[in-house]
């Protein structure tokens, strides 16, 4: 976050595999300045003072875990730095997410009773590899009942999008 000159980082680990956890990076002046609501047994320095209650140690821990498992998904070596083994596992899964993206493409594009919404394309620097469609003449729900019978993991719905 240095090099980075990062004020703040938020981000949820659900994001890259993890548990439920909110992650909160705030540089100084920022820690320090900064008045957060809290509870009245949280400390008065450093980043406790964001906290507001007893923090998830499960979740904790899967974070942590979380963080094991996608830096030894392509370099299990411990000589080699976190930060290296990381950028290499989302190297890999960016290159594995882009040839599964373009395969599907070509696949659904072939299909005329299926309507494909989003950019056409599977490169990873236009859209990620999440794909919205529907099938004309069958519900949604039908569907993802379908491919779900075909292992295939599918949403059907708004996915808290409603507007």
């Amino acid at each position: 976050m240095q090099e980075l000159e990062c004020d703040f980082l938020l981000c949820s680990a659900y994001k890259f595999y993890g548990p439920h956890l909110g992650i909160a990076y705030v540089s100084e002046p920022w820690l320090t300045a900064l008045k957060p609501y809290k509870v009245e047994p949280a400390t008065d320095i450093g980043p406790g003072r964001f906290e507001t209650g007893t923090q998830s140690f499960e979740a904790l821990a899967g974070f942590v875990e979380t963080v094991g498992y996608l830096a030894d998904l392509v370099i299990d070596d411990p000589d080699v730095s976190l930060a290296d083994r990381l950028q290499a596992s989302y190297n890999w899964i960016a290159e594995h997410e882009q040839l599964l993206s373009a395969r599907f493409l070509r696949w659904i594009a072939a299909k005329s009773n299926v309507t494909m919404y989003g950019c056409p394309s599977a490169n990873h620097d236009i859209r990620t590899p999440t794909f919205a469609f529907s099938v004309e003449g069958f519900h949604p729900n039908d569907i993802a009942m379908h491919l779900g019978k075909k292992n295939m993991c599918v949403w059907a719905g708004h996915f808290y999008a409603q507007g």
